[in-house]
């Protein structure tokens, strides 16, 4: 059976990696691999009542929070996620994920919300803040040079031959 394809505009980005759009109807869609402002050709990767998660094949049209992802395997693992955000955007939605908690879960209201939650600071180094990296190799951390990252979405694991953001290896 055929998946169903849609063309969507992502409106802003969930709690999660997923960009919120909704179908013509009205229905609400995460879409794995959106930015703000996209317009996508996405297939529907799962349906639900109240939403729909697809996974984009095609940006048709990028949006301005989307730029070209530092990392090689941007999309398929699962260690950054928003790399494919620029990084306003990802403060943003930072920021907008606090204020839809507070709004929705909190019932404070979205003007209460937004005014309680202030901008995002930066650290100085994008990718500096990271404390720690997922990393799985034939389930371990091994001496061999031989790193991997949890795919999106499940838990095989990928080798990477090329991994542009440093990973940060505790001594032991």
């Amino acid at each position: 059976m055929a998946q169903d394809t849609l063309e969507l505009t992502c409106e802003r980005m969930g709690y999660g990696p997923d960009a919120i759009a909704h179908r013509d109807d009205g229905k609400t869609v995460f879409v794995l691999g959106g930015a703000p402002g996209d317009v996508v050709r996405c297939e529907v990767t799962g349906t639900g009542s109240s939403f729909d998660r697809a996974r984009v094949v095609e940006v048709v049209s990028a949006g301005d929070a989307r730029r070209a992802a530092a990392c090689t395997y941007a999309g398929v693992c699962g260690g950054c996620p928003w790399a494919h955000l620029t990084r306003a955007a990802q403060l943003d939605a930072k920021r907008g994920a606090v204020i839809d908690a507070l709004a929705r879960i909190g019932k404070m209201g979205r003007e209460a919300a937004e005014g309680l939650v202030g901008a995002c600071e930066a650290p100085s180094d994008e990718w500096g803040y990271r404390e720690g990296n997922w990393n799985i190799v034939d389930g371990q951390l091994e001496s061999t040079g031989r790193y991997g990252k949890m795919l999106m979405g499940g838990f095989d694991d990928i080798h990477l031959t090329d991994y542009t953001v440093e990973l940060i290896v505790p001594s032991t």
